[in-house]
């Protein structure tokens, strides 16, 4: 079965992954399946490693007025987009968005039949990940919170190294 018909996402959605242990992938994922079928719009909110451009089939930094444009344009021509802020000072990782550009990009994506797939959490590559004051950060309008762990935690010790917090 799809992650995306497991999810039974409809266009207009949106997805918030939260956790540790394969939120990235599960991104990837539905790039994937639902390219050629809806516009798929992948973001986050907290921060994502400069590697992960790749995500999606087009990167768009949101850090000019003319970005949400871009946007409109991309999602008529680009099976996913990949939107984040600017690059960190040490260049390895991507800033996400905040919940006011996220608030117009979901305007954006659900005109355009989209769905649109938030990263909402931050664990630093750990499999398994206990929730802070600041984090995750999910906006008031996601559709479906999913959230993931890792099964190589299992068994293992709190303090293994695999438990961010």
């Amino acid at each position: 079965m799809r992650l995306a018909d497991a999810l039974r996402l409809k266009p207009g959605q949106v997805v918030a992954f939260t956790g540790a242990g394969g939120k990235s992938t599960c991104l990837r994922k539905l790039a994937t399946e639902l390219a050629g079928e809806l516009p798929v719009v992948l973001t986050t909110t907290t921060k994502i490693l400069h590697d992960q451009t790749d995500l999606a089939s087009s990167h768009l930094i949101m850090n000019q007025p003319q970005a949400m444009m871009e946007l409109r344009r991309l999602l008529r021509t680009q099976t996913s987009v990949l939107l984040t802020g600017r690059a960190s000072a040490q260049k390895k990782k991507w800033f996400g968005l905040d919940i006011a550009q996220l608030d117009k990009v979901h305007a954006i994506v659900r005109e355009a039949g989209g769905v649109l797939i938030i990263e909402a959490d931050g664990a630093r590559g750990c499999s398994l990940k206990a929730p802070a004051t600041h984090e995750p950060v999910i906006p008031s309008f996601a559709d479906l919170v999913v959230p993931i762990a890792g099964l190589d935690v299992v068994g293992e010790k709190i303090d293994s190294g695999l438990v961010h917090r």
